[in-house]
């Protein structure tokens, strides 16, 4: 008996061990909106519209799913989003997870304005609402910086990819 307490024992040890401590970020904290104001180097509104169509399709599984509200003479794209959640704590029990919100991109000649908001977690078991650790924040909001600089890359670039 002795012999097999010890290896449990081990074993229980070794796991707790591995467990990283996971900190609920407080409601009045938690990242709800994050907010980026682009140059445009030049591009017209139109110009900025129809690269951002692109990319939507090009980035979102289904650019259609993902666009609400599309209006070239506003110049405004509203839509909802989906991305991975960049986990770093102990996450792995509820499977993949994602951040889904709302994005909206306001355009103008020389320059637009993104919004994401309503930014929630969810997993295939369900939406889990503003959910986030605080240990993941730096990495959620790199995830939208990140997301950020491939729209402003794509709309910068593809005037020039016209020119073929």
């Amino acid at each position: 008996m002795k012999r097999l307490i010890t290896p449990i024992l081990i074993l229980l040890l070794t796991l707790t061990a591995c467990v990283t401590p996971m900190t609920e970020v407080p409601v009045a904290e938690r990242i709800t909106v994050r907010e980026y104001v682009i140059d445009a180097h030049g591009r017209s509104k139109d110009e900025i519209f129809t690269a951002t169509k692109i990319w939507l399709a090009e980035t979102f599984a289904s650019s259609k799913a993902v666009t609400e509200d599309a209006d070239k003479e506003a110049g405004r794209i509203i839509g909802n989003g989906s991305m991975p959640y960049p986990c770093r704590g102990n996450c792995e029990w509820a499977g993949i997870w994602n951040l889904k919100f709302t994005i909206r991109i306001d355009m103008k000649d020389g320059k637009f304005k993104v919004t994401y908001s309503n930014i929630r977690t969810s997993t295939h078991m369900g939406d889990w609402g503003g959910h986030q650790i605080k240990e993941d924040q730096p990495n959620i909001k790199l995830a939208f910086e990140n997301l950020n600089q491939s729209l402003q890359t794509y709309v910068t670039k593809e005037k020039q990819k016209a020119n073929w």
